[in-house]
């Protein structure tokens, strides 16, 4: 069970009878609000406070640009956005910090001979999303 899913005690109404329904039973339900389309989104940790103005950090080559960002709706992971970015632009999940290249992408390390290293990849070619085997 998960410690931070929210637990209601829910009365629905089912229009007609089924055999597989029985007085009592459980469900787990999503309940939509909002269906949003064509919309710009980005992650939710992709956006920040910075002097009073919502902002990202766009990636440009090796750098970041802060820009302000109008957001829109939103949900626990993630946010409309409804000017300040176009769709296909890449943003930092948070503001860089000194000492860090500005897309926050580690530094590559070095061989016993000083010479710069390949980064490594991320994963393996054929690499299943986390819960896949």
């Amino acid at each position: 069970m998960n410690p931070d899913m929210k637990v209601y005690l829910t009365t629905i109404t089912i229009n007609g009878t089924y055999d597989w329904i029985k007085p009592g039973m459980s469900a787990k339900a999503e309940i939509l609000v909002d269906h949003l389309n064509d919309v710009t989104y980005v992650p939710i940790q992709a956006v920040g406070p910075s002097e009073g103005k919502q902002v990202c950090y766009v990636v440009h080559g090796l750098k970041s640009e802060q820009r302000e960002v109008e957001i829109g709706q939103f949900n626990d992971d993630f946010l409309e956005i409804k000017k300040g970015l176009k769709e296909g632009e890449k943003v930092l999940l948070r503001a860089p910090e000194s000492g860090e290249p500005e897309t926050g992408e580690k530094k590559p390390g070095s061989d016993n001979k000083g010479k710069p290293r390949p980064a490594e990849k991320s994963a393996p070619p054929n690499a299943q999303p986390p819960g896949k085997a």
